[in-house]
């Protein structure tokens, strides 16, 4: 999500406009991904062997939040991070 954002930002698109055509392109291919390998780490709860159900478990929840802090998060700092950026006078990302 990063790459793909900063590589709009570079190229004049606005911040929602880079965030919503990023989103397009790559939110449904790292939601599915994270969806098929939670579902993985899910499948060691039915292990008998407590540290590898509770692995498992854990990796999945990570996995979740991880997906979460993605598509609700990073938006929302990359939008603040703009208008921080701009409040001090800032000027517009540029690569070097």
């Amino acid at each position: 999500l990063l790459h793909g954002y900063l590589r709009r930002r570079r190229n004049g698109l606005s911040v929602p406009g880079a965030i919503a055509r990023t989103f397009r392109e790559t939110g449904r291919a790292i939601t599915a991904t994270t969806l098929v390998l939670g579902a993985q780490f899910l499948l060691l709860l039915v292990s008998d062997f407590q540290p590898t159900n509770a692995f498992g478990a854990l990796t999945a929840l990570g996995l979740g939040t991880a997906l979460v802090c993605d598509l609700l998060v990073l938006p929302a700092v990359f939008v603040c991070a703009r208008r921080a950026h701009l409040a001090i006078g800032g000027v517009a990302y540029r690569s070097a």
